[in-house]
């Protein structure tokens, strides 16, 4: 999968929407639970409506890998969960534990395995 220029990863990284801390996961977990761009800017003021859509878009044509990504990013947050003897310390609402993403956007989350390109 190659990324668009509004798009970015640092090697080890999760992909982010250039210029934010917000990952692709983030933006895709509320479209997929039926979110309209304007509630997902609800979610993430900070990010201009133009680019939910251009991520959105980006992700609709790219639906099969960005599907694979996102399963490996919410893999290894499971992984990395279940390693810590108190995960809801630092736990943020994610979409592998199926919640709201209310609260702070987490900067941990990795998902190199497979990468893209």
């Amino acid at each position: 999968m190659t990324l668009p220029e509004f798009l970015t990863q640092q090697p080890g990284e999760s992909i982010r929407l250039m210029g934010h801390r917000i990952a692709l996961e983030h933006v895709v977990y509320f479209y997929n639970q039926g979110y309209s761009p304007e509630m997902i800017l609800g979610q993430f003021p900070s990010l201009p409506l133009g680019l939910i859509h251009k991520t959105i878009g980006f992700y609709l044509e790219n639906q099969a890998e960005a599907d694979a990504y996102v399963r490996r990013c919410e893999a290894e947050v499971a992984h990395q969960r279940a390693g810590r003897e108190d995960p809801s310390d630092t736990f943020l609402r994610s979409p592998a534990n199926g919640r709201s993403f209310a609260g702070r956007v987490h900067n941990s989350t990795r998902c190199s395995q497979g990468g893209v390109g």
